[in-house]
């Protein structure tokens, strides 16, 4: 008896460990974009220095909320953002720049980058009308922030480590942001100059219809039913 109970304790645990290693999945992508869809700057996808590569988005399996976005740096230059539209299939207009949530770190102490109009290092939620902060270096006229339009917002529990040229964005507050499914949301990340961006791949309108017409074929077979 107490050997059957001891290989029922194994198993549990086993369980449990099983389940506590698939509690998360990631998405990793490449640095696709020279510039984003309606900004096209420059054909070269980096001018100078930092280099962005590689982005790769954790989220919790279980329900789906985001965990961290880590972002492949190689230097982190004076203030930068972070983009997140949670379901760009849900914006009619200006589908993948729908921004629903920005990040940004305000260096305010280089002089020479020093933008007015940034707001203080933070999370923000971005209302439906903002406008973005330019680059006047680098990707020259390239979105590289947002000025306005937001309001801050707390119990995210938002906090970002930069370390070995990964800056990674980890989020484990009591509120949660729930991406839709793969291909539909878009996160950018910038650089104040703009040199090198980063945008996961963008929603293809196409895409955005087939899924409407899924979506409204589902209601009908409802209805009929």
């Amino acid at each position: 008896m107490k050997k059957l109970s001891k290989i029922l304790l194994v198993s549990v645990l086993g369980v449990f460990l099983l389940a506590g290693t698939a509690m998360a999945y990631t998405y990793t992508y490449t640095d696709d974009y020279a510039n984003w869809p309606g900004h096209y700057i420059d054909s070269r996808d980096r001018i100078g220095t930092p280099s962005v590569g590689d982005m790769t988005i954790t989220i919790n399996d279980t329900l789906g909320y985001l965990e961290s976005i880590a972002v492949e740096v190689s230097e982190r230059r004076v203030w930068d953002s972070l983009f997140i539209n949670i379901d760009s299939a849900c914006v009619v207009n200006n589908a993948y720049e729908g921004w629903d949530f920005y990040y940004i770190w305000n260096d305010s102490q280089d002089s020479g980058y020093n933008v007015p109009t940034a707001p203080a290092t933070g999370f923000y939620s971005v209302g439906s009308s903002y406008n973005y902060i330019t680059s006047n270096n680098g990707r020259i006229g390239h979105p590289s922030g947002i000025s306005d339009g937001l309001a801050s917002v707390v119990g995210y529990g938002v906090s970002v480590d930069y370390s070995n040229n990964l800056l990674t964005y980890t989020f484990g507050g009591n509120d949660k942001i729930y991406l839709g499914d793969e291909g539909t949301f878009t996160i950018g990340y910038s650089p104040w100059c703009a040199n090198d961006v980063f945008l996961t791949p963008v929603p293809e309108p196409l895409t955005i219809l087939l899924l409407g017409f899924g979506l409204l074929g589902l209601g009908l077979a409802r209805r009929k039913s």
